[in-house]
């Protein structure tokens, strides 16, 4: 791995398994160490402050969402790089990014695996960087 920047783990907050390990072997075959959460107590545990990088579904455990977990890491770290992984389309309501800070990417779940760690890699590389994109407004707006 040899973008600078990772010494921390990345962490993995999903609550389906399948999804959670696949996207673990990917960050793994890279070279990324990795932390999961699959569960509240487990996500409770983890050092917002020593990690690299996050990827956070939206849609988790009943009572928790994913946006607020995001805004919650960032109130400890704001320049936390976190790639939202959601079965919601772009323009659902549900999947509104806009509010949680950058660096954010989104990717579409079940198609996401491909450009997932490259996607981890830009995003921690844009971290405190100068080279963020400017906001974009969706199209209903």
């Amino acid at each position: 791995m040899s973008v600078p920047g990772t010494q921390g783990p990345i962490l993995i907050v999903e609550d389906e398994l399948l999804q959670a390990l696949a996207m673990e072997q990917e960050l793994l075959s890279a070279s990324f160490s990795v932390l999961m959460a699959l569960n509240v107590d487990e996500l409770r545990s983890v050092r917002v402050d020593h990690l690299s990088a996050a990827i956070v579904n939206l849609r988790l455990w009943p009572g928790a969402r994913g946006q607020d977990i995001i805004c919650d890491m960032r109130s400890y770290v704001p320049d936390l790089p976190v790639v939202v992984v959601t079965g919601y389309q772009p323009e659902s309501e549900q999947a509104d990014l806009r509010s949680l800070g950058r660096p954010t990417e989104r990717l579409i779940k079940l198609q996401h695996l491909d450009i997932l760690v490259p996607t981890v890699e830009r995003l921690i590389r844009e971290r405190g960087s100068s080279h963020r994109e400017k906001f974009r407004r969706r199209r209903g707006d």
